[in-house]
């Protein structure tokens, strides 16, 4: 049923559909739009408000892509900067199933609109359900990905990480350094490495930190163990300072009792 409405001089048409609106077929329709206010484009599943599936199936190499959706719009008033939202299907790895794929949300606000996720598409963020993980970057280049496993997760940065304050839990501390049962190296063994490894016992050289990094709560309980041990050998040369002082006190009196 239509209607023609008249405001100010002004024809209105407009329709009114008392059922839903279907566009292709009942087995395969391309539009559904409900009266009770649910659209669905490519699908019957009318779960949420708005529902979209595309049909278009995944590549089975790596990096093929499917694009899903696409909005954009002027990013300012005089049209000079664009901005696009997409979101792709990409395969990380050759394979068929789901494992293999992963969600792709790319944006940009410029006119470099690219459209191959994994090779330059700007700034982006990326889901692995397979392999619960989550990435960060732009074009080819990732910079943050968090990995999560269970109550545990792997944060890797590409670049500088800053923050105002970290808590590094640890298993290993280095207060064994004070045990009675500690045998704690003589200089000359610590020398004797040095001269050897050029490096203190049992902390890594330049060139295994270079190749592996550093676990930074093992390493912290490293340079504690080596402060421990300088504070020992510092009481150790205190004590033989005392002791020396003592002798030279106790012979500069028998020398001033004999020259008395």
């Amino acid at each position: 049923m239509s209607d023609t409405i008249s405001t100010n001089g002004i024809c209105l048409n407009t329709m009114v559909i008392n059922h839903d609106l279907r566009i292709g077929n009942h087995i395969s329709p391309q539009l559904i739009v409900t009266r009770d206010g649910k659209m669905a484009i490519g699908t019957n599943n009318l779960e949420a408000k708005f529902n979209v599936f595309e049909s278009q199936k995944l590549g089975a190499n790596k990096n093929d892509y499917s694009l899903i959706a696409t909005i954009s719009g002027e990013a300012c008033s005089n049209s000079t900067n664009v901005f696009k939202n997409r979101l792709f299907l990409r395969r990380k790895t050759n394979g068929t199933d789901w494992l293999s794929a992963v969600f792709h949300d790319a944006i940009s606000i410029d006119r470099t609109l690219h459209n191959n996720p994994g090779i330059n598409t700007r700034t982006w963020w990326e889901r692995d359900p397979g392999s619960n993980i989550q990435s960060w970057g732009h074009e080819a280049n990732e910079y943050m990905q968090l990995k999560g496993s269970g109550a545990t997760c792997t944060l890797k940065v590409a670049g500088t990480f800053v923050a105002n304050s970290i808590e590094v839990k640890t298993n290993v501390w280095s207060d064994f350094v004070f045990s009675e049962n500690y045998k704690l190296p003589s200089l000359s063994e610590v020398k004797a490495h040095i001269e050897e490894h050029k490096t203190l016992p049992d902390i890594p050289s330049e060139a295994e930190v270079k190749e592996n990094g550093i676990d930074v709560g093992a390493m912290q309980a490293k340079l504690l163990q080596k402060i421990e041990e300088l504070t020992l050998y510092t009481i150790q040369q205190q004590e033989l300072i005392e002791n020396l002082v003592q002798k030279i006190e106790k012979l500069e009196r028998q020398q001033q009792i004999e020259n008395d």
